[in-house]
């Protein structure tokens, strides 16, 4: 059994995992013994927590964890749901989760003993501090049926395609890199070069977007659910960096060069050489709150170079839909009922 994959038996394990999960993706299926289909996808999901090392993979029966099915609103089995987690305004890391257990531990110490297992203990001493830090879970998607090739786009689509890294810390407190909420499926760049494309771009692996024909270039983001948008980043040489960048949002489709020059923007940026070293660009972020796509016109480079060349670009914001983990309650009603 591969380390990032843990069954759960009991509610207070789920809101504790979460709490340790960081920044990592976390898959988790709500299941049940009874369920047929649960039961023939449950050694895929498995597998699954194996091929994407850099995930959390919970099993949840909804019997022994009826609390935490019915909070999470689980109406059906095998339920998919895909996580990730912020605490006070940033990602929450694995450090920042060792030193808060260690400072709980060591203000509980006389309620420890009292407890049996050193599991127990763990799960009892994360549960105490759940009020306490200001945890929010960002759920990303969920999916109900037992289609394994559905479920493994989903985990690619909020893994990062499987390359295995997790979200890159924003920075901003409050938000969080909008990457895993990208739906590459239905981007799109025009005037894009055959051997450095857009996908480049939305990686920080090394590679790279430059333009084809001339400077410019139409970068359309489809993003998985509405979000708010805060800032970005732009990563690109000196030479031939973008310069001026146009901003729309909510197109029905990907604009045209034409376009791009006449429509009313919702933002415009005039970029520096320091600005390509990766600098904080606010966005008019009144403005985008409910934003279901982004289309970016890049209309020149920094000294008229033949071509454009983009290494990386970074979108800050925050989901429009997030829950606290305080709102997580048990609900009325015996452990092991089903719902």
């Amino acid at each position: 059994m591969a380390g990032n994959f843990k069954v759960l038996t009991e509610d207070a394990q789920f809101q504790a995992e979460l709490n340790q999960a960081g920044g990592k993706l976390v898959v988790a299926d709500f299941t049940s013994a009874r369920c047929g289909p649960c039961q023939r996808i449950a050694p895929l999901f498995e597998e699954m927590a194996a091929r994407f090392p850099n995930g959390m993979f919970l099993k949840i029966d909804v019997n022994q964890c009826a609390a935490a099915a019915s909070s999470q609103g689980v109406s059906a089995t095998p339920t998919f749901i895909f996580y990730r987690n912020k605490c006070g305004g940033h990602l929450l890391n694995s450090g920042q989760i060792t030193h808060c257990k260690t400072k709980a531990k060591e203000g509980l110490e006389s309620f420890r003993k009292g407890l049996k297992s050193t599991r127990s203990r763990e799960i009892f001493v994360i549960a105490l501090m759940a009020p306490v830090l200001p945890v929010h879970r960002t759920k990303l998607d969920s999916l109900q049926g037992a289609d394994p090739e559905t479920l493994e786009a989903r985990i690619r689509q909020h893994y990062g395609d499987g390359e295995g890294e997790e979200v890159e810390d924003s920075g901003v407190p409050g938000h969080i890199d909008l990457m895993p909420m990208i739906n590459k499926a239905g981007c799109e760049c025009l005037n894009e070069s055959d051997d450095h494309p857009f996908t480049q771009a939305l990686s920080s692996a090394g590679g790279y977007l430059e333009s084809d024909t001339d400077e410019q270039l139409i970068l359309y983001l489809s993003f998985n659910q509405a979000v708010k948008l805060h800032s970005m980043r732009i990563k690109g040489p000196a030479e031939n960096g973008p310069k001026i960048m146009r901003l729309f949002i909510n197109q029905p489709h990907t604009i045209d060069f034409d376009s791009a020059e006449c429509a009313n923007a919702v933002q415009e940026l005039t970029l520096t050489t320091k600005d390509l070293d990766g600098e904080l660009l606010p966005l008019k972020y009144v403005k985008l709150q409910n934003v279901m796509n982004l289309t970016i016109f890049v209309k020149n480079n920094q000294t008229d170079a033949e071509t454009t060349h983009i290494s990386y670009i970074q979108i800050i914001g925050s989901p429009v839909q997030t829950t606290k983990m305080s709102d997580f309650k048990r609900v009325t009603g015996k452990k092991g009922e089903s719902h």
